[in-house]
């Protein structure tokens, strides 16, 4: 449904999917840093071989798995602005992006707790046994973003349930 924004909440939002648009850019040439040049990046683990061009590509693998869900909400808000920026507030598609946003970030706060430990497994695996590392780690941040994630998943399903009932309203008058 085509609402009338204040063109300043207008500009606001079409600014804000540009935004997210340059994140993405981003998200990916700081991949590419991380392809390049992983060790700044990794865990402070001992390890046996150092890193082995096998574990390298192990570890660029969990990197793409680990980051896939920050591009897809990124990518995913970047439309959402982009659709509030032209007017279109309450509608089906709009709920759905809010609801993915969530969803991506509460899966991407998941893998990222997993991933941490991922990342030490590979690069401890082939250590002598006794010097394996086993390491499970989260963080208050990890806390907020999944928190985050399930609040926006409950609001798009909000939206979805609101926009559902107002198309109704719309055929009774």
């Amino acid at each position: 449904m085509q609402t009338s924004l204040p063109p300043r909440l207008a500009r606001l939002c079409t600014l804000l999917g540009h935004g997210c648009t340059l994140a993405c850019a981003l998200l990916i040439a700081g991949y590419g840093v991380v392809l390049v040049d992983p060790e700044p990046f990794l865990p402070p683990v001992e390890t046996a071989t150092g890193l082995t061009p096998g574990k390298r590509v192990a570890l660029a693998t969990l990197a793409a798995v680990i980051l896939a869900p920050a591009g897809v909400a990124l990518w995913t808000a970047r439309g959402l602005f982009g659709r509030y920026g032209q007017g279109c507030v309450f509608s089906h598609r709009n709920a759905t992006a809010i609801r993915r946003i969530g969803a991506a970030l509460l899966l991407g706060t998941g893998l990222a707790i997993a991933g941490r430990t991922a990342a030490v497994l590979i690069l401890t695996h082939d250590n002598p046994q006794g010097a394996r590392t086993l390491a499970v780690s989260f963080a208050g941040h990890d806390v907020l973003l999944g928190l985050l994630g399930a609040l926006l998943m409950v609001m798009g399903w909000v939206l979805a349930e609101a926009t559902r009932q107002a198309d109704e309203n719309r055929l009774f008058v």
